[in-house]
């Protein structure tokens, strides 16, 4: 059965005149009749009543029409649906994020991308950088938001979203806290609570190297994956942490923040994607980003 098929008889359903039904389908009448004529030969049963005065639809006829208005409703439908994410106003799009990413501008990136395009399903997911890269080379994962300190895997396209300085973060009342900047090196015999080196190797080496650099051997007494885990262990007086500047945007109680000095280290925060998985929905969140990323120092 023909989806055609169906068109023509819904129209001579609905008109109950062949005329008239050939004047909606912008045809003549007789390859009109012939096409009903078919639909019946094909299902084996009339649908119409046919006399010189009148067309009424038998019980067969009016039981396909029920089901046929539905079918070619879901066609018209599907096809909308199609063209839809065709254009990026539905489907999908699974976005990664590291957690401190929540005190960027990103969260407002994803709100308006919301709002311009509520049809379009978001999920949301907190990863290390380690684990969005996997989850993007293996295809669980659309787009993610990453901290990279020497670019990114040659398969992947990316954009920058905001580089910025290490910031420490000290127990309320501790004896560095007095001080409006804390050099690296008065970090030595300090207890330290740090992201582990799992979750970012290449920025851990990196921070470590910084330490050496100026005879500081870090003394780690615990590493924790969330960055407000690592808040709340500071300010139980547990140690220092060490964190990316945005974080001190969210205040938390019996915490304190001063900027740190010395050759640290200086991340960026970048948006990264397949190169061959740019579909519509994707380019349209990468316009919404781009209009809250850190123009100052875009590149």
């Amino acid at each position: 059965m023909e989806t055609r098929l169906l068109k023509y008889f819904v129209a001579v359903a609905e008109e109950l005149h062949f005329g008239r039904a050939a004047q909606r389908l912008h045809m003549s009448q007789p390859p009109l009749s012939q096409q009903i004529r078919l639909l019946e030969e094909q299902l084996g049963t009339p649908l119409l009543h046919r006399t010189s005065r009148k067309v009424c639809l038998t019980r067969e006829g009016e039981a396909l029409l029920e089901d046929a208005r539905d079918i070619l409703a879901r066609l018209d439908a599907a096809a909308r649906r199609v063209q839809a994410m065709a254009q990026g106003e539905e489907g999908w799009l699974r976005v990664g994020f590291m957690g401190y990413a929540l005190m960027t501008g990103y969260p407002q990136a994803i709100r308006a991308f919301r709002q311009r395009y509520p049809k379009v399903r978001l999920d949301l997911w907190e990863y290390s950088t380690a684990h969005q890269l996997r989850m993007i080379a293996s295809d669980e994962l659309d787009v993610g938001l990453i901290s990279c300190l020497r670019g990114v895997p040659m398969q992947l396209e990316s954009l920058f979203f905001k580089r910025e300085p290490f910031m420490l973060c000290l127990p309320e009342g501790h004896p560095l806290a007095e001080r409006e900047s804390v050099p690296l090196e008065m970090l030595d015999g300090e207890p330290l609570v740090l992201f582990p080196r799992k979750a970012h190797i290449l920025l851990h080496d990196a921070l470590m190297e910084s330490f050496r650099a100026v005879g500081v051997v870090p003394d780690v007494v615990q590493s924790v994956a969330r960055i407000e885990t690592g808040k709340a262990l500071v300010a139980a007086g547990l140690g220092c942490s060490i964190h990316p500047a945005s974080v001190g945007n969210v205040r938390r109680p019996g915490v304190v923040y001063r900027p740190l000095v010395g050759e640290l280290p200086r991340p960026e925060l970048r948006v990264v994607w397949k190169k061959s998985g740019e579909g519509a929905a994707l380019l349209h969140f990468l316009q919404e980003v781009r209009r809250f990323r850190d123009a100052e120092e875009s590149v």
